[in-house]
């Protein structure tokens, strides 16, 4: 009597994040997600706690160390640092090199040399390919084939029409036609809404949900001068009332208001969030984390680690301020969530012809 083989259960896809943050593009794949490798400090908390609210896999900032935990993972993605090819650098402190020269990009693609994935993703800015062009990549990594998408995140359905990103695909040779084709094809994951609708009932700080902001009287610099956040407000309530930008009051200069600075409307769709303090609500007040989180697709199940306030003393010395910063690096600095979408949906494809 032939005995029914039962059906063989498919392998599940290993997905290893490398620069990828806090989680942010991974976490529409965390159930494939095997850890992450990141060693940029701006991402890091004490513990890694951000990290361990929303993942249950390691976090670790050592390639060697990797090694021993992460094997064989079918595909790498990540958002190694694009500031050197950010225009935002006004200041003049800042100076640009080769992105070659960059931690985070070396880390990524000796990531890719170690573990030879059958797919990876890298998302950047376009002015990347200006560094590193099209036909670099595919002189360094041979043994794969490309696709490169440069276009706003608005054609994922995010709500920030001006943020522009590129989006690496490399897919092992011989590629089946299938993935390339699901790769190749762009489509809404969300509808894209105004300022009103995304972060409208957010009235209340909530230290719980992220929507929390530094007290009125701590200073930032805007321009040459450092003004309160109570100030600003002021400033945005009265001489600057209905102004969306802040003046610029460096005798050199190129535009008259200070690049990444800017107060939103509630009836515009968002401009692009940026990992700094200094973009502003309707009423004046700063951005929360929150608040970001949301412009950048996040869904409050995305857990922002904030401690409320009373207990930060108690968690390693750190100001509730320092964690309300962290929470901000996590959400703004990197791919908006609609990206992940993009991914999970490809993956269907994938898992079947991988």
């Amino acid at each position: 009597m032939n005995k029914t083989r039962e059906p063989k259960e498919p392998r599940k896809l290993k997905i290893l994040g490398v620069c990828g943050g806090n989680g942010v593009i991974l976490y529409p794949l965390k159930r494939y997600v095997i850890g992450n490798i990141e060693d940029r400090g701006v991402f890091k908390t004490k513990k890694n706690l951000q990290w361990y609210y929303n993942f249950k896999v390691p976090f670790v900032d050592d390639l060697m160390v990797a090694e021993f935990l992460f094997k064989s993972p079918d595909i790498i993605i990540g958002a190694p640092n694009c500031g050197t090819s950010s225009i935002l650098g006004f200041t003049g402190s800042k100076k640009r090199k080769n992105p070659i020269e960059d931690d985070s990009i070396r880390m990524f693609f000796q990531s890719i040399f170690d573990y030879d994935p059958a797919i990876w993703v890298m998302e950047n800015l376009p002015a990347l390919l200006n560094h590193i062009t099209m036909q670099d990549f595919k002189e360094k990594f041979p043994t794969y084939r490309f696709i490169f998408h440069t276009m706003s995140m608005g054609e994922l359905g995010n709500s920030q029409k001006t943020r522009k990103r590129l989006i690496v695909i490399a897919m092992k040779e011989p590629v089946k036609p299938e993935i390339f084709m699901a790769f190749s094809d762009i489509k809404h994951y969300n509808e894209p809404q105004k300022i009103s609708d995304l972060i409208g009932d957010l009235v209340k700080d909530n230290p719980k949900n992220g929507n929390i902001r530094e007290p009125g009287k701590k200073k930032i610099k805007m321009g040459k001068k450092a003004f309160s956040f109570q100030e600003i407000k002021e400033g945005w309530d009265t001489f600057r009332k209905d102004e969306k930008y802040w003046p610029l009051d460096l005798e050199d200069k190129t535009s008259n208001y200070i690049p990444g600075v800017y107060r939103l409307l509630p009836d515009d769709y968002p401009q692009t969030v940026r990992q700094d303090p200094r973009q502003f609500r309707p009423d004046g007040l700063p951005l929360s984390p929150r608040e970001l989180a949301r412009i950048q697709g996040v869904p409050d199940k995305y857990k922002l680690y904030i401690p409320l306030k009373g207990e930060e003393d108690k968690l390693f010395g750190k100001k509730t301020s320092y964690y309300i910063n962290k929470a901000r690096i996590t959400v703004a600095k990197g791919a908006p969530y609609e990206l992940g979408l993009w991914l999970r949906d490809k993956l269907k494809t994938v898992k079947k012809h991988l």
